[in-house]
C-alpha cells in the first residue's frame, strides 16, 4: 500500500509544478515543453527533455531550462531511475541552482526525498527533506502565485514546507512511527487549510496520509474521526472547481481506502455489523479501479484476511490471506509477510497441520530478504550520510585554508609596502631633493611588480580552481562507472546464480539419503558450476572448473550449462562418455566459431550418473577426480588426463573414457573443483602466507566429515575450510558436491 501511496503524491505534484512553469516564447520551445509534458514519465520524454535544456541553454531562456529539469526529475522516479536522478540531484548541487535558480533546487532536492522514500533509505529522505524544512522558514510572510492558465502554485518557501512536511510524514509512516507521521501531516493540513480552494490537492493528500497512519494505531476513536474528516472533505473536494481536473480518475482509490479504513476501524472495535457493510461497499468500490488495481486489491484481501480472523471464519481468512500474499508479492514484501502469517494462523485454527511446513518455509524465505534487504539499504544510508558529512568538513576546511592563505598574501604585502615606505623616508632624509624623482620611480616599479605578482597569483588560482573542478568530474566518471559496471556483475551474479540446479528438487524422489553443495567464487561471478538432471529414476550430476575466473569463467560456465541444457533435452539415454565427447565438441565449435583462432580455453569435468535403484554409478572424468567413501576408507577414481575444449595435439589422442562403480548402501560419493586443494591456508608467525592444502588435506578433510549425517556434513565442511583459510584470501573458484545412497 506504501507504493501507491508515494505513486499519487509524487505524480499528482511533479506533474502540476511543471505544468506552472509554461511561459510563451519560440514556437520551437513551446513545441518541445508539450513534447515533453505530453510524454512525461517514458523513455521518450526524457529524450525531448534532454533536448529542450539544450535548446533553452542556447538561447539563455532558464525558464524553460529549469521546466525541463523539473519534468526530467519527476520522470525519473516515476520509472524507477534512482541513479540517473542522483546524477541530476548532483548536477544541480555542482551548478549552484540554489542560488541561479532556487525553485529548481528545491524541487529536484524533494523529489531526491521521496525516491529514498520509494527505495527504503528512510533516514537519508529525511535528512533531505529536512533542508527543505529549514531553508522554509519564514513562509507565513508569501502570498499565492497565479499563472496565466489559471494554475496557482505555492510560493518557494510555502511550497518547500508542504514538500518537506509530505516527504516527512511518509519517511516515519514507513518507519512505522505513526505518531510522528501524524503530527507531519497534521502541519501539512494547518498550512493548506489557509488557502483550502488554492491548495485543495495538498490538503487532500495531507488527509488521506494522516488517516493511513491512524489505521496503525490502537486509539480506534481516533481512526473513525480522522477516516470521517477525510470522508467529508472528499465529498466537497468532488464538488470543487478548483480541483485537478487530471486526477479525477483516482477518486475510486481514495473512496476504496476510507471504506477499507471502516472495516478496519470496526473490526478492532468489535462492531462486526458495521464492518460487514463497508467490506461489501470495499469490495464493490475496488471493481471500479483499474489503475494500480493490484495493490489495492493487496489492501483489499488483506484487510478482509483479518476481518475473517476475527470473526472466526478461518476457511475465509485462509482464502482472502492467499489472495492477499499474491497480490502483494510483486508490489510489497513486507504486506506479502503479514499475510502469510495471517494464513498460517487461519491453516493452524483449522487444524490443517500437513500444510503449516510449506507456508512456514515461505514466511522464513521472505523474512530472511526482507532482512538481508533492510541490512543492505542500512548500510548504503550509512554510507552515504557518511559521505555528506565528509564533503561538509572539506569543504568548510578548504574555505578555512583560503582564508588563512588570504591573510598571509595581505600581510606579506603589506609588510612590504612598510619596508619599501621606510627605506624611502630615511633615503629623503639624506637626500631630499635628488632621491624626489627616485622614490617616484621605486613607487611605480613597486606598483607594477605588485600588479605583476597579482595578475600571476589570480591566474594561478583559475588555474588550481579549474584543475580541481576537472578533477572532480573526473572523479564523478569514475565512480560512476564503477558502480554501474559493480550494478552489471552483480545482475550476472543473479542471473548465474539462477541457471544453478535446486538440489532439493534433484534429489526428491529419488531414495537417496542426501546431496549437499559447498558452492563459494572468488568474485562476484564464478569459473565453477554445477549442473544437473533427473532421467529414467536416475540422477546425472556434472561439477565443473571452466578456464579462469570472474567474468571470463562465469561467461565458460553459461556456454557449458547451455550445451548441457541442449545435449541433456534428447530422448534417449546417452552414457557420461558420450556426453563429455559432444560437450567437448560443441565447446571448441562455440569458442572458434567463424574465427582462425587457437583457443585451448575449456573446462575440468567430473560427470555421474547415479540409479538409487540398482545402486550402479556410471562416471565419465576429464582432469577431476571421484572420492568414495566406504566404511571410513577412502577411494579415488582419476579421470582422462584431457580437458574439455583442450585444442592440444597431444591431448586430442585421448578419449574421454567412462566408467562403471557398484556402490553400497551408506557410501559417500565427492566430486570437486581444485580450487579447495589448491587453497593457501595454515598461516604461522615463520610462514604467514600459509601452505596449500593440497589433495592430501583434502582426502583428510572428506574422510572426517564422510561419517557425519548428510545434513551435517555441509557445516562441518564450511567450518574447517574456514578454519584452515584463516586471513589467507581466497585464490579460485570452489565447488564440492557430496551425495549418499
Amino acid at each position: 500500500m506504501k507504493h501507491l501511496f508515494f505513486t499519487l503524491i509524487l505524480l499528482i505534484i511533479s506533474t502540476l509544478y511543471a505544468r506552472g512553469q509554461s511561459t510563451k516564447t519560440t514556437p520551437m520551445l513551446d513545441s518541445l515543453y508539450r513534447l515533453t509534458y505530453t510524454n512525461y514519465s517514458t523513455g521518450i520524454g526524457l529524450s525531448y527533455a534532454d533536448r529542450l535544456i539544450e535548446e533553452a541553454k542556447a538561447i539563455g531562456n532558464t525558464q524553460y531550462e529549469n521546466s525541463a529539469i523539473q519534468l526530467k526529475a519527476g520522470s525519473y522516479v516515476n520509472l524507477g531511475l534512482f541513479p540517473q536522478l542522483q546524477s541530476l540531484a548532483d548536477s544541480v548541487e555542482v551548478n549552484r541552482f540554489r542560488a541561479k535558480s532556487p525553485a529548481t533546487y528545491y524541487y529536484v532536492k524533494f523529489i531526491l526525498s521521496q525516491s529514498y522514500n520509494y527505495q527504503g533509505k528512510y533516514r537519508l529522505a529525511i535528512n533531505v527533506a529536512q533542508e527543505l524544512y529549514d531553508d522554509s522558514q519564514g513562509y507565513e510572510d508569501e502570498t499565492l502565485e497565479y499563472y496565466e492558465d489559471g494554475q496557482v502554485q505555492p510560493p518557494l518557501k510555502t511550497g518547500n514546507r508542504l514538500n518537506a512536511l509530505s516527504c516527512l510524514g511518509t519517511a516515519e509512516y514507513c518507519m512505522s512511527h505513526w505518531e510522528k507521521s501524524i503530527e507531519y501531516y497534521e502541519e501539512c493540513i494547518a498550512i493548506a487549510q489557509k488557502w483550502p480552494k488554492q491548495l485543495i490537492a495538498e490538503l487532500r493528500d495531507a488527509y488521506d496520509g494522516r488517516m493511513l497512519a491512524s489505521l496503525k494505531l490502537s486509539d480506534n476513536e481516533r481512526k473513525l474521526r480522522y477516516i470521517k474528516e477525510f470522508e467529508d472533505f472528499l465529498v466537497e473536494y468532488k464538488k470543487s472547481a478548483n480541483r485537478p481536473t487530471d486526477v479525477d480518475e483516482n477518486y475510486a482509490m481514495f473512496e476504496f481506502y476510507i471504506y477499507d479504513g471502516y472495516v478496519n476501524a470496526y473490526t478492532a472495535i468489535g462492531d462486526y455489523d458495521k464492518a460487514k457493510e463497508y467490506a461489501a461497499i470495499s469490495r464493490y468500490t475496488l471493481s471500479t479501479i483499474t489503475q494500480a488495481y493490484n495493490n489495492i486489491a493487496g489492501t483489499f484481501y488483506s484487510t478482509m484476511a483479518k476481518y475473517a480472523m476475527t470473526i472466526g471464519d478461518y476457511r475465509k481468512a485462509m482464502i482472502y490471506a492467499d489472495s492477499a500474499a499474491y497480490y502483494n508479492r510483486d508490489f510489497d514484501s513486507s504486506s506479502e509477510l503479514e499475510a502469510l502469517k495471517v494464513k498460517l494462523d487461519a491453516n493452524h485454527m483449522m487444524r490443517n497441520f500437513n500444510a503449516d511446513y510449506d507456508i512456514a518455509k515461505r514466511i522464513l524465505t521472505l523474512s530472511d530478504s526482507l532482512t538481508a534487504e533492510m541490512k543492505n539499504s542500512n548500510i548504503d544510508e550509512i554510507s552515504t550520510l557518511l559521505g555528506m558529512d565528509k564533503l561538509k568538513i572539506e569543504a568548510q576546511e578548504t574555505e578555512m585554508r583560503n582564508h588563512r592563505y588570504l591573510t598571509i598574501a595581505i600581510g606579506a604585502l603589506l609588510l612590504s609596502i612598510a619596508a619599501a615606505f621606510s627605506y624611502i623616508q630615511l633615503q629623503k632624509r639624506r637626500r631630499e631633493r635628488d632621491m624626489r624623482q627616485l622614490l617616484s620611480e621605486q613607487n611605480e616599479l613597486l606598483a607594477q611588480e605588485v600588479a605583476r605578482q597579482t595578475s600571476e597569483l589570480r591566474d594561478k588560482n583559475e588555474e588550481i580552481t579549474t584543475q580541481n573542478e576537472v578533477l572532480f568530474v573526473k572523479n564523478k566518471i569514475i565512480s560512476e562507472s564503477h558502480r554501474e559496471m559493480t550494478d552489471s556483475i552483480n545482475y550476472a551474479k543473479r542471473i548465474q546464480r539462477a541457471l544453478l540446479p535446486d538440489i532439493n528438487d534433484l534429489q526428491n524422489g529419488l531414495g537417496l539419503e542426501g546431496i549437499f553443495t559447498f558452492y563459494r567464487p572468488r568474485d562476484i561471478v564464478s569459473g565453477d558450476f554445477y549442473w544437473g538432471r533427473k532421467r529414467d529414476g536416475s540422477l546425472l550430476l556434472l561439477c565443473a572448473d571452466c578456464t579462469g575466473h570472474g567474468v571470463p569463467g562465469a561467461f565458460m560456465s553459461l556456454i557449458g550449462n547451455t550445451i548441457l541444457n541442449e545435449i541433456s533435452s534428447h530422448s534417449e539415454y546417452i552414457a557420461p562418455s558420450d556426453i563429455l565427447r559432444m560437450l567437448d565438441a560443441q565447446i571448441i565449435d562455440a569458442l572458434n566459431h567463424g574465427e582462425n583462432l587457437d583457443v585451448n580455453d575449456g573446462m575440468d569435468v567430473a560427470l555421474i550418473n547415479l540409479n538409487p535403484n540398482t545402486l550402479q554409478l556410471d562416471y565419465a572424468l576429464a582432469r577431476r577426480p571421484i572420492y568414495i567413501v566406504r566404511d571410513g576408507v577412502l577411494q579415488e577414481f582419476k579421470g582422462t588426463k584431457r580437458s574439455i575444449g583442450d585444442r592440444d595435439e597431444r591431448s586430442c589422442e585421448l578419449s574421454f573414457e567412462g566408467g562403471t562403480i557398484q556402490l553400497q548402501k551408506g557410501d559417500s560419493i565427492y566430486i570437486f573443483s581444485d580450487g579447495i586443494a589448491d587453497q593457501f591456508g595454515g598461516a604461522t608467525e615463520e610462514n604467514p602466507h600459509g601452505k596449500r592444502l593440497k589433495s592430501c588435506g583434502l582426502k583428510t578433510l572428506i574422510q572426517d566429515i564422510a561419517t557425519l549425517p548428510i545434513e551435517q556434513q555441509h557445516n562441518t565442511f564450511s567450518q574447517r575450510f574456514d578454519k584452515w583459510i584463516g586471513d589467507c584470501p581466497q585464490i579460485d573458484d570452489i565447488t564440492l558436491i557430496g551425495i549418499r545412497v
